[in-house]
């Protein structure tokens, strides 16, 4: 069931990952996968109460999960920047590199428009998991914010390529529109 709840969240078929997950954890109330897979089906919905719930479910069972740590920590609507890239660091000292602390630590940039340092991140987020559209998203918007324009443009054309059959998090349409004003831009600027 785990299998089926996980590819029917990666196809974007989230009520049907929402059924799966919550049959596992009908059976297996502590199981890690279907909590984080359910927080993360919440989080999609907008269910951001029911998410903050299941993460900290299971930082009760293991308060060293870094992904439920990470989870719970993109969800603080008001918490102290400087505060959330302190126990992000921390957080990448403890558990060594990975993708989805360093995609923590380019949002808490990005929030703060310390874009260098957000592009840094994420660059390193995506060299991690280079099939990751959220990552190739956040990478081509800290792009643009730079005015790499060329650069951005690939990034979010390669995002839209893998947000086929992904759950993202960003507005499709929105990177459509971005992409033909850098094509226009970067047209222009090449003659």
């Amino acid at each position: 069931m785990l299998t089926m709840a996980y590819e029917a969240y990666q196809e974007n078929r989230i009520l049907d990952a929402r059924h799966q997950y919550e049959k596992v954890l009908n059976r297996q109330p502590r199981n890690r996968d279907a909590l984080l897979g359910l927080a993360s089906v919440a989080v999609s919905q907008g269910r951001r109460d029911e998410a903050r719930a299941l993460y900290r479910r299971q930082l009760e069972a293991d308060p060293k999960d870094g992904v439920a740590q990470t989870g719970l920590l993109s969800l603080l609507s008001t918490g102290d920047p400087v505060a959330n890239e302190s126990l992000i660091k921390q957080m990448l000292r403890e558990h060594g590199e990975t993708a989805y602390l360093r995609f923590a630590l380019g949002n808490v940039y990005a929030a703060q428009s310390r874009w260098e340092e957000a592009r840094r991140s994420y660059f390193r987020a995506y060299s991690a998991a280079p099939r990751n559209a959220n990552y190739l998203f956040n990478l081509a918007v800290s792009l643009d914010h730079l005015h790499q324009d060329r650069m951005a443009l690939q990034y979010y054309r390669w995002a839209l390529d893998q947000a086929r059959g992904q759950a993202v998090r960003f507005d499709l349409e929105g990177a459509r529109q971005r992409i033909r004003a850098l094509s226009s831009s970067v047209t222009e600027g090449a003659s």
